[in-house]
């Protein structure tokens, strides 16, 4: 009676079995004894199981395990192996042991949860390695656009647009500009910092986004755009990769193609109560709406809680980082996402992101903005070619450059314009030196030499932490390679007003 108690009380699933011998040779077992566990691990009621042959019982003609069980009710010699149940997806630990002889007793401990997690482990090591890899591939890959998109920028500059070569050249910055795009879906699975927030129109970034993601495939995109669209602070790069993974994922949920509706709206929410209500967890405050909406295959109720947790995937080739990634930057830029679906109907995403503070202010294209200035300006990259284009840009502006491959020659001739009162009124420096002194080295060098330095930073990394929070460091502006001339003569534009402003 102790035995039968706990028999049926363990937490762990138990079978009792004898082999079934023919011409003193096992060919099945039957099952003799289960406790409750069984029944609720495996699903086979003890009604169907007691009685019945292995060989009948799970349908087969090759009983599981007949090399191991036989060997254990014989020589009496426990065993124990990890298996996969099917019927029930659950993962197994088996562990054999002979009551008597030519009986055995299997214990099964399910190790379900711990096969996940060691599974996400091995997922999260490896989309490390694969984000260590991606990051210095787009460090590389921007280095060399920036060297391309610069040049193309500069000679735009200095060109008639009527000119042949201008419409040329404008064909192959566009080609650059998706380029870049790549680029940001690499940087995707690298680790990223604080957004580098502009202010920007949400409409341009979501129709260029919609176009790039739905090129080639069957689906199309309707917009349902509000002509009078509040602008918003945000990391365009990362907008993008937000809008681009959503349109992706509405396209691969109706794989014989559809319509994917997208919509924006400005949007007040009061008290805190969200929405109409509706609870959204966001402060008080004007939000610009953005819906995605597709008409495919659906979520199911038990799938929807989870698809925001990173690794989390029902597609059999996806990583289940594009909605986590989505979720995180949305989350870092101080919005809210959120998600409705009806299997067979369709999805719809609504994201919010909190509007500008800056009402009305005109958004100009970047190549349109000018900058004149003079002085000495210092630029720090171990890329000879970056150094000649970037020289070029500002020499156009009216300063005289001076260069340095790294930062320990950056921080010399630093040292030695200061101490010659001959200040450089700006430095430029590049964060990666690959086995040099980059950029975060060299700044606190260059702060005790000179408190009062302005310094840019530069880099291909942008998701770099310190391109996120530049000011942390000791630097007063950002500049994302690549970049143009009018982004060059933007930033310049800000920094020297605020100088004089301050003066």
């Amino acid at each position: 009676k102790k035995y039968k108690n706990l028999f049926n009380s363990i937490n762990d699933g138990m079978c009792l079995h004898e082999i079934i011998y023919a011409d003193n040779k096992p060919v099945d077992y039957r099952i003799l004894d289960v406790n409750p566990k069984y029944e609720e691990l495996t699903g086979i009621k003890k009604d169907d199981a007691i009685g019945a042959t292995a060989s009948r019982l799970y349908d087969t003609d090759n009983p599981p395990y007949l090399d191991v069980y036989p060997k254990v009710a014989e020589t009496g010699e426990s065993a124990s192996f990890e298996t996969y149940f099917k019927p029930t997806d659950r993962h197994f630990i088996i562990s054999v042991f002979s009551p008597e002889k030519h009986q055995f007793a299997t214990v099964f401990q399910d190790v379900t949860q711990r096969k996940k997690y060691e599974t996400q482990i091995q997922q999260a090591q490896k989309m490390d390695a694969i984000g260590t890899l991606a990051g210095g591939i787009a460090h590389d890959f921007n280095n060399m656009l920036g060297v391309i998109y610069g040049n193309i920028s500069y000679g735009l500059s200095i060109l008639n647009p009527d000119d042949e070569l201008y419409k040329v050249l404008l064909d192959v910055q566009e080609s650059s500009k998706q380029a870049q795009n790549l680029t940001n879906q690499l940087l995707t699975f690298s680790k990223g910092g604080a957004p580098i927030k502009k202010v920007s129109n949400i409409n341009t970034l979501i129709k260029q986004s919609a176009i790039f993601s739905t090129r080639g495939s069957k689906s199309n995109c309707r917009f349902e755009l509000s002509n009078d669209l509040w602008l918003s602070d945000v990391d365009e790069g990362q907008i993008n990769q937000v809008i681009g993974n959503l349109i992706i994922n509405a396209n691969q949920a109706m794989p014989n193609g559809g319509m994917i509706t997208i919509r924006t709206e400005n949007v007040s929410l009061e008290n805190n109560s969200g929405e109409n209500n509706s609870g959204i967890d966001l402060p008080a405050g004007r939000y610009i709406k953005v819906v995605v909406e597709d008409q495919g295959i659906g979520i199911s109720k038990k799938h929807l809680p989870k698809i925001f947790e990173p690794y989390y995937t029902t597609k059999q080739k996806g990583s289940g980082l594009g909605l986590a990634t989505s979720y995180s930057i949305i989350k870092r830029h101080g919005g809210y996402i959120t998600v409705y679906s009806e299997v067979d109907k369709g999805t719809v995403f609504n994201i919010y992101l909190p509007a500008s503070l800056q009402d009305v202010i005109e958004i100009k294209d970047k190549e349109e903005n000018k900058h004149i200035g003079k002085g000495r300006i210092l630029i720090m990259d171990d890329q000879e070619l970056i150094l000649k284009m970037a020289g070029i840009m500002l020499n156009k502006m009216g300063y005289e450059v001076v260069t340095a491959s790294d930062g320990s020659l950056a921080i010399e001739i630093f040292r030695e314009a200061y101490a010659t009162h001959n200040q450089f009124d700006l430095v430029i420096l590049d964060i990666t030196v690959p086995g040099g002194m980059g950029g975060a080295e060299t700044i606190p060098e260059l702060l005790k030499i000179d408190p009062d330095v302005k310094a840019i930073v530069s880099s291909g990394y942008s998701n770099d932490p310190i391109m996120g929070s530049y000011a942390d460091y000791g630097f007063c502006g950002v500049l994302p390679k690549p970049y143009t001339i009018g982004e060059l003569a933007e930033l310049l534009n800000r920094l020297f007003d605020k100088k004089k402003s301050d003066s």
